[in-house]
């Protein structure tokens, strides 16, 4: 606060107006140097020299009012953060936060030649931390699926809505692009659904002849029926590969031969 007073003092007593000779009594602005030329046309010298002393001194104390009240906006500003500041630490607490964002979330573990492996770091996830340290020991997909339909049962887990048709909007960049226009309302598969849906999924690959392991291509747009799938693989150990559903036969097939 201090420091802000004797800064606002010091800028007063350094204005230029002090420092002026009698001699060097110029106007400021250029309206005031057009105002006192047309007046010294029409009246004396003496005259002109008092209307230009008249306006540098309430163009002086025009500037004192305009730095005194900076100096008194400061000083309220100023008093105002030291007396919120411990308000704003408790209920925020910047430390806490900082020692978060600054939190290294990988670690460099592998340095060639042309390129350097980075690993994430386990966030921490009250949900995955809660499935790890179950009793049951909850650490694959199959065991997750088990624990939500015993735990939910009846409760929603899955829902879908219906496509009525499909239309071109264009997009912001003046492209045109395929909206699909649904139903309203969704129906739900429950925890219980997904859960038996998702076995007889992977006891039909089973029959097919498939192996734990063995790899499996699924060419399907992003729906129920994908996630279920999805699940059925994972508690049959399959391994899933996914590809776009909208390519062509020809890159579709050669992202099938390069898997």
């Amino acid at each position: 606060m201090f420091v802000y007073v004797f800064t606002g003092f010091h800028k007063f007593f350094r204005h230029p107006v002090f420092f002026r000779k009698k001699s060097q009594y110029s106007l400021v602005s250029s309206k005031k140097a057009q105002f006192c030329t047309s007046f010294c046309s029409r009246s004396s010298i003496g005259e002109a020299a008092k209307v230009s002393f008249v306006l540098n001194l309430f163009h002086y104390y025009c500037s004192v009012s305009n730095m005194v009240l900076l100096a008194l906006i400061q000083i309220v500003v100023y008093v105002w953060s030291i007396l919120t500041w411990p308000i704003y630490f408790l209920i925020y607490w910047p430390i806490g936060k900082t020692s978060r964002y600054n939190k290294n979330r990988s670690m460099r573990v592998d340095i060639q030649k042309d390129e350097t492996t980075y690993r994430a770091f386990p966030l921490r996830c009250r949900t995955r931390d809660a499935l790890m340290n179950h009793n049951d020991n909850i650490n694959t997909m199959d065991k997750v699926l088990k624990y939500g339909a015993q735990k939910f049962g009846n409760k929603r887990c899955l829902g879908t809505r219906r496509i009525l048709h499909e239309k071109q909007i264009e997009g912001p960049t003046g492209k045109m692009l395929n909206k699909l226009v649904m139903e309203p309302t969704y129906k739900w598969l429950t925890y219980q659904e997904v859960d038996q849906k998702s076995t007889y999924v992977g006891r039909g690959l089973q029959i097919l002849g498939l192996k734990p392991r063995d790899k499996l291509v699924m060419y399907c747009d992003t729906k129920a029926e994908w996630m279920v799938t999805a699940m059925g693989c994972f508690k049959y150990n399959y391994t899933l590969g996914t590809t776009i559903y909208r390519l062509s036969h020809q890159v579709l097939t050669n992202n099938i031969k390069t898997a």
